[in-house]
C-alpha cells in the first residue's frame, strides 16, 4: 500500500535536516491534518532545543486546532523563545475554551515580553475569549 502524502510529511518530521522537518510541519498545518497532531507534539519533545522548528510546529498545531495540543501549547506559552511564545498565543486562541482562555489572561498579564502580552490580548478579543 502505498504511503499518503501526509504520512510522507508526518515521517519527514524525523528527518535529519531541521529545514525538512521545518517544511513538513508547515505543510501539515497548512493542510490541516489532523492525523498529524500526535506527531506534531512529539516533535515539539524532540525539537524543545530548534527554536525555528518550535514555532512553526505551534503554527501548525495552532491551524490544526485539535484540543489535544491544549497542554503544549500552555507550556510552551511560557517558553523562553519569545517567537514561541507568541505563536502559542495564537495558536490557543484559535482553540478557545476555558483552559486557553485562563492561560492567555494570564499571559496578557504577566508576560515579560509586551510583544507577548499584545499577542495574547489578541488573541483573547478575536476568539471572543
Amino acid at each position: 500500500m502505498a504511503e499518503t502524502y501526509a504520512q510522507k510529511l508526518i515521517a519527514a518530521l524525523e528527518h535529519p535536516d531541521p529545514a525538512v522537518r521545518r517544511r513538513a510541519a508547515w505543510l501539515l498545518g497548512r493542510r490541516r491534518e489532523t492525523g498529524a497532531v500526535e506527531a506534531l507534539l512529539a516533535a515539539v519533545a524532540a525539537n524543545a532545543g530548534d527554536p525555528y522548528l518550535l514555532e512553526t510546529v505551534v503554527e501548525a498545531l495552532g491551524l490544526i486546532g485539535d484540543p489535544r495540543a491544549l497542554g503544549t501549547l500552555t507550556e510552551l506559552l511560557r517558553s523562553s523563545y519569545l517567537p514561541v511564545r507568541v505563536q502559542a498565543a495564537r495558536a490557543l486562541g484559535r482553540l478557545g475554551g476555558a483552559a486557553a482562555r485562563e492561560a492567555l489572561r494570564e499571559a496578557a498579564r504577566a508576560d515579560p515580553s509586551a510583544v507577548v502580552r499584545e499577542a495574547a490580548a489578541a488573541a483573547l478579543g478575536e476568539a471572543g475569549l
